[in-house]
């Protein structure tokens, strides 16, 4: 994909809590407005650790802007180093709205942002990526 100029590949709390349920996250949310309408999942449980399935999960992403690997994290990909991690941040985000909608006992009818109405709210203008890499990395030494 040539407008890929970085991955990001990490394993957070609520990710992998989610995973383990064999579910990824919906658009319920602002945050979650940047993977409708879903977000793929790679199901076999062992580490991505030769070419062929290295293929596989890079079809398994297509065109999507994250990808959660079974129980060993998940994949974001985004312009710059700073948009993937934004998208990390914010899947981990979604991933914990869709646990408390999970445990609510309300999730099959709450709603949720699809099509254009998530399209508009998943935008990129007013330096949103750049800001959420300041934000995490303030006082980064490196």
């Amino acid at each position: 994909r040539p407008e890929v100029g970085a991955i990001c590949r990490f394993i957070s709390p609520q990710v992998t809590a989610l995973a383990a349920l064999g579910r990824t996250p919906r658009p319920r949310h602002g945050f979650g407005s940047y993977f409708a309408p879903s977000v793929p999942f790679w199901l076999p449980p062992a580490l991505v650790r030769d070419d062929a399935a290295a293929v596989g999960v890079a079809q398994v992403l297509a065109d999507a802007p994250a990808l959660i690997l079974s129980v060993n994290g998940a994949v974001t990909v985004g312009r710059s180093a700073e948009q993937a991690l934004a998208l990390a941040w914010f899947l981990e985000d979604a991933a914990r709205v869709e646990l408390a909608a999970l445990a609510s006992g309300l999730a099959d009818q709450a709603p949720l942002l699809q099509g254009e109405v998530a399209a508009q709210r998943a935008t990129w203008e007013g330096r949103i990526a750049e800001r959420i890499w300041d934000f995490l990395t303030l006082n980064d030494p490196e």
